[in-house]
């Protein structure tokens, strides 16, 4: 049997040297020293030696190798400055924390066996293992300046006021758990059909490449809505299209009860929220949902103006948030949209494995949507986590003030806090710009707007080349006039394996998989007026139509013909 060798860390100090040679001096032997010490037997007879010729030698043992660069004092100084420095938001790697040390170095003229006293890759391997309990390393999340700014506490602790009192006008009580039910959060996000990039298993020196569909990256706009409770309502699609028709094709083979729209940009509109509030207002009648209720949303600029009366008419109170602020007081942000969009890409992989690589279309995307909404709804859990995390919901204005205070994001601004009348110099717009600007968005407070950009492609509706693993090239498909070669004859392992592959790389079409393929070949339009919203009842009773007045035709058609003969 092969015997692997592991080198102990021994650790143990002059004191610990110290009371082994006690031990030592009152009888006991150098094995039971040794074993109740935790000090090598060898070490101890040596130390022995060395005592007894000096018995008042006050330091033992020797540093045995080159001499320390810095004092443990002195590198205990560098990691505090790390800290402070990643406390404040200026994250270092290791190139800077080198350049920290070249620079404190040559400050203090220390003689190092640094080259231009830079610290190696060696040294700097040693520093983060020395001091692993006080730092280590980890991927960076980018956080905009804005998104730092809103992590305030003050900002935080004004919009927590504003809930409470918005709790206070709906007369939601805090402590009563089934009013959970009333206090919504809604979000737009985007689904894209991109193959996110993963790590990948080759052969050494063969590129690390996948294949993708010839369309590139497509998005769609979702508009997701939940409560406290845990319970969803249907989702609301916002496609890129022709604002008079859309075609019944996208908007079936979709979750019960989804609302379907068309934009010019792809993202929401005023008439698109106008119609959503009306929308929204119906389902909470009809999951008798007590009124009033707390809605907070974004700042997007298409919930701006004549809706919020409409919303106030309805007993909806919208509650906007901060700036900049929704990936920590939005609860969809928060716990929901982050394991959505995981398995948002396992579905989208696994479309493109059992399609050979179709492009994922609008008349694909309500099949698809529908089997992650599936899953979504049997996960209430995530939703209410996200409620609790911002605070919102049970009600707890400090749990939000200690995480962002334990993050501590902010401070790199100092005490540069925005007033409100900041705010509206440098966020003011007219409403005719608000109409113009498409999918920019406004200010989260009540008054005043700010941007972002969202990256929207269209894509093409190419089918890509077929790549299956075996194709008609495959062993089984070769016939004997193509080939003298004597038979393959495969062991049943070997079977069995390339069975597994194909089952893994070419799974068989799925129920939803199909109804989407299915689907594709749908192609009648219905018309609509602006802003309205379309479900898939109404475009299958537009396709019920349709057909009605087909038959009708065919049928004028064999009367006519049989009046001439």
């Amino acid at each position: 049997m092969v015997r692997h060798y592991t080198k102990k860390n021994i650790n143990y100090t002059d004191e610990d040297v110290k009371n082994a040679l006690k031990k030592l001096k009152e009888g006991m032997s150098l094995r039971e020293v040794s074993r109740t010490s935790g000090i090598p037997y060898s070490s101890i007879r040596l130390y022995s030696k060395i005592y007894e010729k000096n018995p008042k030698k006050k330091k033992i043992r020797k540093h045995v190798g080159r001499k320390l660069t810095f004092t443990q004092k002195e590198e205990e100084n560098i990691v505090e400055v790390v800290i402070t420095i990643a406390n404040l938001g200026w994250g270092c790697d290791r190139k800077d924390i080198a350049q920290i040390i070249c620079n404190y170095s040559k400050s203090m003229n220390l003689k190092t066996q640094f080259k231009n006293h830079m610290p190696g890759k060696d040294f700097m391997i040693d520093f983060m293992k020395r001091h692993k309990g006080k730092i280590s390393t980890r991927r960076a999340e980018t956080l905009k300046l804005s998104r730092a700014m809103a992590e305030h506490p003050v900002i935080i602790s004004d919009f927590m006021e504003l809930v409470e009192s918005a709790y206070k006008l709906a007369k939601i009580d805090k402590g009563n758990l089934n009013h959970a039910r009333r206090v919504f959060n809604t979000d737009e996000s985007g689904f894209n059909t991109d193959t996110k990039k993963r790590n990948i298993i080759v052969p050494k020196g063969r590129p690390a490449q996948v294949i993708a569909p010839n369309e590139g990256k497509t998005q769609y706009s979702v508009l997701m809505c939940g409560n406290a409770a845990g319970e969803y309502l249907p989702p609301y699609v916002i496609y890129k299209g022709s604002e008079e028709s859309i075609p019944c094709a996208w908007a079936i083979n979709g979750p019960a009860e989804t609302g379907y729209c068309t934009t010019d940009t792809g993202w929401m509109n005023r008439e698109c929220f106008r119609a959503w509030i009306t929308w929204f207002n119906r389902h909470l009648q009809m999951k008798q949902i007590e009124k009033p209720v707390v809605l907070l949303l974004d700042g997007c600029t298409s919930h701006i103006s004549v809706e919020i009366v409409e919303a106030k008419y309805n007993q909806i109170i919208l509650v906007k948030l901060p700036p900049n602020s929704t990936h920590i007081l939005q609860a969809l942000d928060v716990s929901v949209f982050g394991p959505a969009k995981k398995d948002w890409a396992r579905i989208i992989g696994n479309w493109f494995r059992q399609t050979n690589y179709e492009p994922v279309t609008k008349k694909v995307f309500p099949a698809l949507l529908n089997k992650l909404y599936s899953g979504m709804v049997k996960k209430p859990e995530n939703l209410i986590k996200g409620f609790r995390a911002t605070g919102v919901w049970p009600f707890n204005k400090q749990v939000i003030i200690d995480k962002v205070e334990e993050r501590g994001m902010y401070k790199v601004l100092g005490n540069n806090i925005p007033t409100s009348q900041d705010n509206e110099q440098s966020n003011s717009t007219t409403s005719n710009q608000m109409e113009n600007e498409g999918p920019s968005r406004a200010s989260t407070s009540f008054s005043g707007s700010r941007e972002e950009e969202y990256d929207i492609h269209a894509g093409s509706s190419m089918t890509p080349d077929n790549i299956i693993a075996g194709s008609s090239n495959s062993p089984d498909n070769v016939t004997d006039e193509t080939s003298n070669a004597p038979e393959i004859v495969l062991s049943p392992s070997s079977r069995m394996l390339i069975k597994a592959v194909k089952d893994t790389l070419a799974p068989p079409k799925d129920a939803t998989t199909q109804k989407a393929l299915d689907n594709k070949k749908n192609n009648y339009r219905m018309k609509k007026s602006r802003g309205q919203i379309i479900t898939s009842d109404e475009a299958i009773e537009a396709l019920k139509i349709k057909e009605i007045n087909k038959r009708h035709k065919g049928n004028k058609k064999i009367s006519k013909k049989k009046q001439k003969i």
